[in-house]
Order: C-alpha cells, then structure tokens, then sequence
C-alpha cells in the first residue's frame, strides 16, 4: 500500500511517407526498457499513439524505445540480425504522468528511411481490410532484412530481403512472396528469370503473382496505365495494363500473368477487358488452394462465378493470351462426307 505508482507515459510516434508528409507509425511498438529488461509494450495506434503503463514498483532510469515490428514482421538489420529501434526518450521513474509529444525519424538518414517499407507492408494489409479480408491467414513473423545485397524472398525461413527502401514496387512484389506463402499452397519453380521472357508455368504464376499484388496494393485499380515505377529498368515502366507487343505471350510469362490477373481485378474497361471481379474474389478463390500454374487459379477464381462475370474474366484472360481463343467448330457434316476424310486429317 506504500508503492509509490507510476502514471502512464504516452506519445505519437510518425513516420515520413514517399511525398515527404507525416504517417502514422501504426502496426508498430513501444516499449519502456531498462538495460536488457522490458518493464512495458504498446501498440503504436492507427493514429499513432502510444502509452506506456510502467510498473507500480519500479524507480529509477527508463528508455521509451521504438520498433518497427508487430505480429507479421520485423524490420532488422541485416549485419546484426536485430530490429531497428528508435530511442525516444529517457524518463525517470516514478513519475506523476508524461507526455512526450511527437516522435519522428529524420526521413533524411538511412534509419528514417527504413520508414517506408512499413509504410509499405502497412499498404499491402490494407488491401487486406478495404476487402473485408481477415488475415488470421498470416501466422508467423517475416524477418525483413535490410539493407541486404539483394531483393528475394525465402520461404523456408518465412524472411524478405530488401535493398533500397523507395522502391516500393520492388518491395511489394516481394511482399507478395510472403502473402502467397503464407496464404495459400501454391508450388512452381524458381530460379532465374525475365520479365518479358517465357520460363514455366509454375515459375510464372508465383512471380506474376507477386507482380499483379504490388499493383493491387497501392495503383488505383481505375488507372487506365497503371504501370511501375522501380520494378525491372531495364523494361521499366512495367505496365500492367498496357503490355508491350514483344512481351512473351500465353501462361508461362510472368508479365501476362500479372496483366490478366490485374484486368481481372482493376475496373478499367481496355479492349475486350470488361471484367471487375475485385480482389476479395481473386483471393478468396485461391486462399488455401494448392495450385502450380495460372490456370490452376483461375480454376479456383472462376468456379462459381455468374455467366456474365465468367464471359467477361473469360474474355479478358484471353487479351492477355492466357486462354486460347474460342474454337471455331465447322458446319456439321454428312456421314458420307465424313468418309470422304482421311481419318489422319
């Protein structure tokens, strides 16, 4: 009964978006520590508040940390292995209540820039809700090294790898990796590929995949040129609505797959692409399957569909030369004329 009590400690904590204005660090943390042990967390929240609620027995020196982490991934460093974390303030305890305002990394360092791939991450869940898609799906936390010497994603550890913080297609299209593992049983090949070349159709539909989720996750889906600003210069703008002619055709090419996938989702009319299924249908019909190629998805996506909405995705996938063309069938002939044809023809 003669515990002094500690009142709680509370901020905001901001990041700097790609247009140089003031996010919110949602998803993120905060926590109070003091030498290795951690005497209080909080979720950073939508708006980004924070508050800390220290313990009743504790007196003395605390830091207020800040990280980038949360349940679905951790932002570290890629020598050290540990999370990028923010140290915003000192405060001593007890305390009869602190408000230490705003908190903001100097987007001009190299920390600060680290703020854009959540901001990123927190794009790509958002797909998610403005869908009325739950992601219980997402069990485990992705590791997200950076700065790496290389952009991949590896399933066995559930980790991402990134390079430079701006490139957000770059990013969310591996990003897409980790949502198709962790969402769905998809399997194909891998290895080293082009975007504009044909490889296999297992190999195609992961790499379109995450193509196609980059797009959804932040281009407006009525972009009549929706297109990439990073991924792949040699090609770049990468255009998801508008592919080039040279492009290789059919379901083993990555950019074809993430065309018709984005014409499946995007309301933008284009040619004989009518079609607007949206994104809730596209994931909803994957979700959990076992798939090894496009036309394994669009299994899943179309069954059940409408007629109406199965004619327009239909005809849409066959723009993007992802299903043949309707085969035109001959008048029906005679059975006298059939023997007429030599049964080899």
């Amino acid at each position: 009964a003669g515990r002094s009590r500690n009142a709680s400690i509370k901020g905001i904590f901001l990041l700097t978006g790609p247009e140089g204005r003031d996010v919110p660090a949602s998803r993120a943390k905060a926590l109070l520590v003091s030498g290795s042990k951690v005497l209080a967390e909080s979720p950073i929240g939508e708006d980004g508040a924070w508050e800390l609620a220290p313990p009743a027995d504790f007196s003395g020196k605390a830091i207020v940390r800040l990280r980038l982490e949360n349940a679905a991934w951790s932002i570290q460093d890629a020598r050290s292995a540990k999370p990028y974390s923010w140290d915003a303030a000192e405060v001593q305890l007890p305390a009869s209540g602190l408000q230490l305002g705003t908190y903001r990394p100097d987007p001009s360092s190299e920390n600060g820039k680290i703020g854009l791939i959540h901001l990123q991450f927190l794009e790509a869940f958002s797909l998610f809700a403005r869908a009325g898609i739950g992601t219980d799906w997402w069990k485990d936390r992705l590791a997200v090294s950076y700065p790496d010497s290389a952009d991949y994603f590896s399933p066995w550890g559930f980790d991402l790898h990134l390079t430079q913080a701006a490139q957000w297609d770059v990013n969310l299209h591996e990003f897409g990796h980790a949502v198709m593992a962790a969402g769905t049983r998809s399997y194909g090949g891998g290895g080293r590929h082009k975007i504009d070349e044909c490889y296999n159709a297992g190999l195609a539909w992961s790499e379109g995949w995450a193509t196609f989720f980059a797009g959804a996750a932040r281009l407006s889906p009525s972009d009549p040129d929706a297109k990439f600003q990073y991924l792949v210069p040699r090609r770049a703008p990468i255009r998801l609505e508008n592919v080039p002619e040279d492009v290789c055709k059919g379901p083993t090419s990555e950019w074809r797959v993430a065309a018709g996938l984005w014409d499946l989702h995007d309301v933008n009319a284009d040619g004989r692409d009518a079609s607007a299924l949206g994104f809730a249908r596209i994931w909803k019909g994957i979700a959990a399957q076992r798939m090894g190629s496009f036309a394994d998805a669009w299994g899943f996506i179309s069954a059940g569909l409408a007629p109406d909405a199965l004619a327009s995705g239909t005809q849409a996938l066959r723009q993007n030369t992802l299903l043949p063309e309707a085969i035109r069938l001959a008048p029906a002939q005679s059975s006298l004329e059939r023997l007429r044809v030599p049964a080899w023809d």
